[in-house]
């Protein structure tokens, strides 16, 4: 597995530089905090590394909530355009779609065994945390119970739709799967999705902080869809 992170480093005078120098190698991951210095992966503890993983999750998960809002978008924006190969942007706004809620659905799951951010957080709560860090947590823990809602249709879909072949909606013309209708990818949900994970990954990266861990700061990736027509239409 190799990540690569982009990361700004402070330099003296107030300049900064850009550079990809986080990355999973072989004997772990090396990064560079705030500070200049080197945090090598064998040095953190377990609960670090977990939040290291899970903070990762989180912002590769947004990461392709706001691609797929960015697709969307441009589809409706230039339907004469995209109707040029129909099929193409379809197939690309489907796999994005269930990208989201294979990946959003992963870090709320709560089957027995798989570590999830609700897990996560119970362990390091069980972990002898600071006052600075238990603070967070009592934030956090009231903050969730406002996410309970898009989490369940996310899980909804997954289980019953992305993940599973659910009878009732497998053989929807036996069953009343209004319901499921009703979970369908309109603009509301999706905002709540990105208003959701980003309220993860910041969540995270304020316990990183408060245990002690220095983090990379990560980019939302931006609107880059926007120059295809553009690019294709110069380039006729």
């Amino acid at each position: 597995m190799l990540y690569i992170c982009l990361i700004i480093v402070p330099m003296i005078g107030n300049k900064f530089i850009k550079s990809f120098i986080c990355s999973i190698v072989k004997k772990g991951i090396i990064m560079i905090n705030k500070t200049g210095n080197i945090i090598n992966w064998e040095e953190k503890d377990d609960i670090q590394k977990l939040m290291t993983i899970a903070e990762q999750d989180a912002a590769t998960a947004l990461n392709t909530a706001l691609e797929y809002e960015y697709v969307s978008t441009f589809i409706s924006e230039n339907l004469d355009y995209v109707n040029r190969a129909a099929h193409f942007w379809s197939e690309t706004l489907k796999a994005l779609h269930y990208s989201l809620i294979m990946q959003s659905a992963r870090l709320f799951d709560k089957t027995k065994g798989v570590i999830s951010i609700e897990k996560l957080f119970n362990k390091i709560e069980q972990n002898h945390p600071s006052d600075a860090t238990k603070q967070e947590l009592i934030r956090i823990n009231t903050e969730f119970a406002n996410y309970e809602g898009i989490i369940e249709e996310i899980r909804t879909l997954r289980d019953k739709i992305y993940a599973h072949n659910d009878p009732k909606v497998y053989q929807w013309w036996k069953n009343d799967v209004s319901q499921i209708n009703e979970l369908k990818f309109d603009p509301c949900f999706q905002c709540k999705i990105i208003e959701l994970l980003k309220w993860t990954k910041n969540s995270i990266l304020a316990l990183r902080t408060t245990w002690g861990d220095s983090y990379p700061i990560h980019f939302e990736i931006t609107d880059d869809v926007r120059y295809v027509r553009y690019y294709n239409c110069s380039n006729v």
